[in-house]
């Protein structure tokens, strides 16, 4: 099958209903104290200032995750020194910083996050992004972190 405009587009809106589906469970999960422990124990699920973030699924050089922002809320100033990633927003939007390059990155839209690209995104709305991270280290152990620069 050749690939047109339309059929990507569909395909684009049936990704983004099923993460939007995923993120609804985890949604209603997280409510529920059980599969609360439960994820915290595999270390799946983390909460943090800005919202949380879902471990999908992992790999020796890959590991895929759902993050949730809050409106308003923004990671830190970091860069990662032996991992890429590739974010694709599902719904939401905000700004994002690449070196100090400032971008609006809304739904349906992606960007690409070099070894060493200092970068924080900043959700003017409830924002949900896919993150897929690729290269030798895929930890949380990887990010360095300075001051918000946002």
């Amino acid at each position: 099958m050749v690939a047109t405009a339309f059929t990507v587009t569909r395909q684009k809106r049936n990704c983004a209903k099923c993460l939007a589906s995923i993120f609804y469970g985890m949604l209603v999960a997280t409510r529920l104290p059980a599969a609360r422990t439960w994820w915290r124990r595999q270390k799946m699920l983390c909460f943090r200032s800005w919202g949380f973030y879902l471990v999908l699924g992992q790999g020796k050089h890959w590991k895929a995750k759902l993050l949730y922002f809050r409106s308003g809320k923004k990671i830190s100033h970091q860069y990662h020194n032996q991992r890429n990633e590739l974010w694709c927003v599902v719904f939401g939007g905000g700004i994002l910083s690449i070196n100090n390059q400032k971008k609006p990155l809304m739904k349906g839209e992606t960007a690409q996050i070099f070894v060493n690209d200092w970068h924080q995104f900043l959700a003017h709305v409830p924002t949900l992004i896919l993150e897929i991270q690729y290269g030798p280290l895929c930890s949380e152990s990887d990010i360095v972190r300075t001051a918000n620069a946002l």
